[in-house]
């Protein structure tokens, strides 16, 4: 299996961040900006180049011979949808929600500065459908909402990041598929640290918006009950104009 993390492009929170540094005035499920909408189309044009014929030595590690994603995840925020459904069109492979790589916190009112954060339902099944009608939902989601939690905090991040890694082994671990999710920084800062075997709260890995970086997994063939986990590449821009890279 290769295993592609994919931060979301920029989202209107992220703008106000970069240009106030303050989360005073957060959306609780923001859209994309129009510099977030141009990174989605980089990136689904990126992900669906073929390559070229040569191929390096061993292994491609920098997909010189283009992606071939097979599968193709999102968080249920609607920025990483709107990221997603981009590539998806663009590859012609169906964009699946997964309830659990969404962004740390989750869906909250408040800034945790002027006021306390605050649990909201999240958006439901209906609402995707009507906006989203290509998006493939679990069908155990309905008209309440994904969300209706407090704000969740750091131990239970981590143990949600420990079972998205899990079940990603569990579902393509040991095959050639080629999986894409579309996540957001926080919470793929806690996967890698999950591979990664770091504990370390104040160590930050950047992923830019539309970053992408790659895992390559397979059983060890000395130790079959073992993984091999090779970090390729992490928070690859290259396919962005300078104009549109932002952290």
């Amino acid at each position: 299996m290769k295993l592609y993390f994919i931060r979301h492009a920029l989202s209107t929170n992220n703008a106000d961040w970069l240009n106030t540094g303050s989360t005073q005035w957060r959306d609780p499920d923001p859209t994309l900006t129009e510099i977030g909408h141009e990174q989605k189309r980089y990136l689904a044009k990126f992900l669906n180049n073929k390559g070229s014929n040569e191929k390096p030595l061993g292994r491609d590690t920098h997909n010189l011979g283009g992606f071939g994603i097979t599968h193709l995840y999102s968080s249920l925020m609607i920025r990483a949808i709107e990221t997603g459904l981009a590539v998806s069109e663009e590859l012609g492979v169906p964009l699946q929600t997964w309830r659990d790589v969404h962004e740390t916190g989750g869906i909250v009112s408040g800034d945790g500065e002027t006021k306390p954060y605050e649990g909201l339902p999240g958006k439901p099944r209906s609402y995707f459908e009507k906006h989203y009608p290509m998006l493939k939902l679990a069908d155990d989601f309905g008209e309440d909402g994904w969300w209706n939690r407090p704000f969740d905090e750091h131990e239970e991040r981590m143990e949600r990041a420990q079972n998205v890694i899990s079940e990603i082994q569990a579902r393509h671990g040991e095959t050639e598929d080629q999986v894409a999710i579309v996540t957001h920084g926080a919470f793929y800062n806690l996967m890698m640290k999950v591979l990664l075997g770091i504990e370390d709260q104040q160590l930050w890995l950047a992923l830019a918006n539309t970053g992408v970086t790659r895992w390559d997994f397979r059983k060890d063939s000395r130790e079959p009950t073992e993984w091999v986990r090779i970090l390729d590449y992490s928070n690859r821009v290259d396919f962005l104009p300078a104009n549109l890279i932002t952290p």
